[in-house]
């Protein structure tokens, strides 16, 4: 910010009449005077240019409630669940891309615009023509899917997905603000997104990794 004041500070001189009773050197009392109004315009084009952050709700912070009251959040979904700024920033891009649909090809996008990657398989009951070895069940396995959540990075990539990891969202500086938890675990957000528009007669089954990968470790027998 302090480039840009020198630069309007320069350009205020620049529109000055030459003569010695209007001073340009360092310390002079005009030039004080107009580095005090090259600070404002500094400040000014610094907002300015944050104001274009703030249009597009991935990189938005100050204007976050905003972007949140336009499209109706929280909602049952995010209510306290979408606390960080990734988070909330997720589940607005998620309202606004959302166009409807109850495909597995839906499915996987609205989890992957939420930051999750999962895969999801349907289940037949055991019926005439099954071969050695397929899974096989009751007639209620029909109406079941189940939504592997995968690690991050393990699934394909998603156009427009935040990226967020599935398990745990850390606290980034310029991404999170005072009052964010250092990390947070839990894909609670993901599951309450598919149940609500899952067709009503299905039962969804989450299933998440067995072993967790730990994000550090210490030892203590040296």
């Amino acid at each position: 910010m302090a480039a840009i004041a020198s630069d309007y500070r320069r350009g205020l001189q620049q529109l000055l009449p030459p003569g010695p009773a209007l001073p340009r050197e360092d310390g002079a009392w005009l030039t004080r005077l107009l580095d005090t109004f090259a600070q404002e315009l500094a400040r000014i084009d610094a907002r300015a240019l944050r104001l274009i952050e703030e249009l597009d709700p991935r990189t938005a912070l100050e204007l976050l409630p905003d972007w949140e009251r336009i499209c109706g959040l929280p909602d049952a979904c995010s209510g306290t669940i979408a606390v960080t700024v990734p988070e909330r920033r997720a589940a607005i891009l998620a309202k606004l891309t959302s166009r409807g649909g109850q495909s597995i090809a839906y499915l996987t996008t609205l989890a992957a615009a939420l930051g999750y990657s999962v895969a999801i398989s349907e289940f037949r009951p055991l019926r005439a023509g099954f071969h050695s070895g397929d899974r096989c069940g009751g007639n209620a396995v029909a109406f079941a899917f189940r939504v592997d959540v995968m690690p991050a990075g393990a699934g394909p990539a998603v156009s427009g997905a935040i990226g967020a990891a599935p398990f745990e969202t850390d606290f980034r500086a310029g991404a999170a603000r005072a009052g964010d938890r250092l990390r947070s675990f839990g894909t609670s957000s993901l599951e309450c997104v598919i149940r609500r528009v899952r067709p009503a007669h299905t039962t969804t089954i989450f299933a998440y990794p067995d072993a967790p990968v730990a994000a550090w470790s210490f030892d203590f027998t040296e």
